[in-house]
């Protein structure tokens, strides 16, 4: 499957969405939120580059049962931009497909290039963030997911 990204990456405190357009007809929105340890005015961002491979895949499987939800992650990136911790705080869903959406949000996570946080001086700092994947099946349901989130 071949992946269209739409959105700026993460600048600041500020809580920004950008949402992962999946080929075919599975559709995942992704906003995010970000806070750091050590100041108010710093977050951590995804790498530059626009080109990676954070974006996830709709699990065939999880299509064919018509699994859908929202995973919500919490991550730690450490002053380094090394990603430290990854932890599922929800589940898109109780059955076994849905458990799929959670483990491709994570694989996709941690294929992704960050930057470290920065405080007010421009010193790295540990910034913890949280991302919400929301899964679709179809362009309307990703469409309101995505307004809803602005």
């Amino acid at each position: 499957m071949t992946n269209r990204t739409t959105g700026p990456s993460m600048p600041g405190l500020a809580a920004c969405a950008f949402a992962l357009l999946l080929s075919g007809s599975a559709f995942a929105q992704e906003s995010v939120a970000a806070s750091a340890a050590a100041a108010p005015s710093a977050a951590a961002s995804v790498g530059e580059s626009g080109q990676h491979s954070c974006r996830p895949e709709y699990p065939p499987a999880a299509v064919r049962a018509r699994a859908e939800g929202t995973t919500i992650l919490e991550f730690t990136v450490a002053a380094t931009g090394a990603l430290t911790t990854v932890e599922i705080l929800q589940s898109a869903g109780p059955t076994p497909e849905h458990h799929l959406l959670d483990e491709a949000a994570v694989a996709a996570l941690r294929s992704c290039p960050f930057k470290a946080a920065v405080d007010g001086v421009g010193k790295p700092v540990e910034a913890k963030v949280k991302v919400n994947y929301d899964w679709f099946l179809d362009a309307a349901a990703a469409a309101a997911a995505r307004k809803r989130r602005q």
